[in-house]
């Protein structure tokens, strides 16, 4: 008669069982399968012209993107802008449409985006992208970065590639950026 006997398990029959275990919690991450961490709520994004980063915590990075003030075929303050022409940023200004049309890829731009902080907020960074066309950026008033000469015509300009920077805010609770671009050298 057959009876039943307690499984005795010898150290190879151990160390297999571990190794499975390993592989298999492995798997289970790598394939998306163990629990997710809670993430927090999405960032804010610009609407025309404005980002409320009021009641974001700003432990990771706030991506500047959304709806930026845009005025076309020229440098400075776009404060003064046609009413309602905003452009996505990032992007590309020859896909904005305004007045029915686009426009070309050659020619000078200004973006501003106003960002809400609320409360003063002390240890801001700001990190730039590489930008392919010359360009101005001001924080504020300041200019922060400047890479070749943008200007109105083609005569004007003098291209250069900048590579981002980093520079370090001081204790603001709200920031106007503008950047002043042109590109007559570069079809993107």
């Amino acid at each position: 008669m057959p009876r039943l006997a307690p499984l005795r398990f010898g150290p190879r029959m151990r160390v297999l069982a571990v190794v499975v275990l390993v592989v298999s919690a492995l798997a289970a991450l790598v394939l998306g399968l163990a629990p997710k961490p809670a993430l927090g709520p999405p960032p804010p994004r610009a609407v025309e012209g404005v980002l409320h980063a009021e009641g974001f915590r700003l432990d990771d990075p706030l991506p500047l993107r959304g709806e930026w003030t845009f005025r076309w075929g020229s440098l400075g303050s776009p404060a003064d802008a046609d009413a309602g022409v905003f452009a996505p940023m990032p992007g590309r200004w020859d896909q904005v449409e305004a007045g029915g049309r686009t426009h070309p890829a050659m020619g000078a731009v200004t973006y501003r985006l106003v960002v809400e902080l609320g409360s003063p907020r002390e240890h801001l960074a700001l990190r730039l992208p590489p930008i392919s066309a010359a360009h101005r950026f001001f924080v504020n008033g300041q200019l922060l970065s400047e890479a070749g000469i943008p200007g109105p015509t083609r005569e004007a300009t003098v291209a250069r590639l900048h590579a981002h920077v980093t520079e370090t805010l001081p204790p603001v609770s709200r920031l106007e950026l503008v950047l002043e671009m042109a590109n007559f050298h570069d079809l993107h």
